[in-house]
């Protein structure tokens, strides 16, 4: 195994980071949210079709370097 790192949103603040899923509450609508230089699009997403307010709580992403690279 390689070197593990993992990045938590703080440090991808920068990134364009992109996630796109179903509602988690009626589950008929495509929710997407930009990453960009602002954290404020974590938790300002609002369902269109039945209003939930969505908020991610948690992210972090592992990034495996392979020994030798």
């Amino acid at each position: 195994m390689g070197i593990v790192d993992k990045y938590d949103l703080r440090r991808l603040d920068k990134s364009n980071i992109e996630l796109a899923f179903d509602c988690p509450n009626c589950r008929k609508t495509r929710i997407s949210m930009n990453g960009g230089n602002d954290e404020k699009f974590w938790n300002e997403v609002e369902c269109p079709k039945c209003n939930s307010q969505i908020v991610l709580d948690g992210f972090s992403l592992a990034v495996i370097k392979n020994n030798g690279n």
